[in-house]
């Protein structure tokens, strides 16, 4: 089984609390319902939405040089930073994003604000190419917070991918995606990259007790942890020569490995048996 990993080439939080702050350098990257402030009786719920895109070249080498004529498989994989509020089970829902935007330089923390890439309310800078939720592209739309605070991304409809988060489960996103990849290389949409939010049910929930917040690792974390995006297939092939053996093509075959140790040094030349 051959593997092939590709990394962002730029990602970014849309927070519906500070519609036009930009988060694009940030080691973190999150999708989260909270309140804004410590009191959460005078408080409005606010939802978090992360955007990441690779590039589309890279993708192109991956179906037409390096796995040409393979069947490929495609899986969205980001690792988890931290999960709260976990105590019924979570969704997070992914769909490829229906329009462009900029990562831009901004930080959470920056203060002030940077405001030079995308946000809720805009996907390009502060004032300057607003997310089409009024009146999206056929096969796209969007969602907000009421009428004063548009925006949160727009996405394609067609094709909705998810992954359901509960406290003894795998917290790392690890979802396939292949269809959305497949229809990036093919031309059929846009490649504006992916974009990550929970469930309707659970965003701007106004419940405390049932808030849910998942925070991951960036393109620009400092950990061995950045977002990916895995490509798999089979790399398999033999040749029999003039051998009348039969070719087992069935999963019953067994393959064990010894001599394998857990450990090995960088300059270790090592040794180990394959039986099948």
């Amino acid at each position: 089984m051959a593997i092939y990993k590709l990394f962002p080439v730029k990602d970014s939080t849309l927070y519906s609390g500070f519609p036009i702050k930009n988060t694009g350098l940030d080691s973190i990257i999150e999708s989260t319902t909270d309140f804004i402030t410590e009191d959460s009786s005078n408080s409005t719920p606010e939802a978090s939405r992360f955007l990441i895109q690779f590039d589309t070249s890279q993708i192109l080498d991956v179906y037409n040089n390096l796995a040409s004529g393979r069947d490929v498989k495609s899986f969205l994989r980001v690792f988890s930073s931290k999960a709260r509020g976990l105590t019924n089970t979570s969704t997070i829902l992914i769909n490829a994003v229906g329009q462009d935007w900029n990562m831009g330089t901004g930080r959470y923390l920056s203060s002030p604000s940077i405001t030079n890439g995308c946000s809720w309310r805009f996907r390009l800078s502060s004032g300057s190419g607003t997310w089409d939720t009024d009146n999206p592209t056929s096969g796209i739309t969007g969602s907000y917070l009421g009428t004063d605070n548009q925006g949160g991304g727009t996405w394609y409809t067609a094709i909705e991918y998810s992954q359901s988060f509960d406290y003894y489960s795998e917290l790392d996103i690890n979802v396939e995606v292949t269809d959305i990849v497949d229809n990036w290389s093919s031309s059929i949409f846009e490649n504006y990259g992916f974009i990550v939010r929970q469930s309707s049910s659970q965003e701007f929930l106004d419940d405390l007790n049932n808030q849910t917040e998942l925070k991951f690792f960036s393109r620009d974390t400092n950990t061995i942890y950045p977002p990916q995006l895995e490509f798999r297939w089979d790399d398999s092939s033999f040749n029999i020569g003039s051998s009348t053996t039969t070719v087992i093509d069935t999963n019953e075959s067994l393959i064990t490995l010894s001599n394998n140790k857990k450990e090995y040094y960088p300059t270790e030349v090592g040794r180990f048996d394959i039986f099948v």
